[in-house]
């Protein structure tokens, strides 16, 4: 009986391991295009992003005006969140949940790739990226 026990603890541990898929940091790398979007309390905000992930290291670029900021750095995995480290330095005369810097919620299925910041202040921040491929 102990053997059949056992055994069924160990059929349990492994089917329910095989039940989430683990992203790693290697499934993510590529190029990345598409739109990124503020749900403000009293408007909605759109703008045009591309994100680049190697390794490890990250570089996201919006429109000049800063919409969305962009940024730099570093980034792991923690559960099913991205976090962001951004190196650069900033001023502080627009809205600083537009750098691309802290924890995101992710999902990502096959070449696409959602970003959402949990809401701060009853604003949204999501990205909805593309993979490039290459030519």
């Amino acid at each position: 009986m102990k053997v059949i026990t056992t055994m069924f603890l160990f059929l349990a541990f492994v089917l329910s391991s095989c039940s989430k898929e683990k992203i790693e940091l290697k499934h993510l790398d590529g190029d990345y295009a598409g739109a990124f979007t503020v749900y403000y309390k009293d408007k909605t905000m759109k703008g045009e992003v591309t994100l680049k992930l190697k390794d490890g290291h990250f570089s996201c670029s919006g429109n000049p005006n800063r919409f969305p900021a962009g940024g730099s750095g570093t980034y792991h995995i923690e559960e099913e969140q991205i976090v962001f480290q951004d190196t650069n330095a900033w001023t502080t005369e627009f809205d600083g949940a537009l750098i691309m810097n802290g924890t995101f919620n992710f999902n990502k299925k096959g070449d696409n790739l959602t970003l959402k910041r949990p809401s701060t202040n009853e604003n949204t921040y999501t990205y909805d990226l593309k993979k490039v491929l290459a030519p």
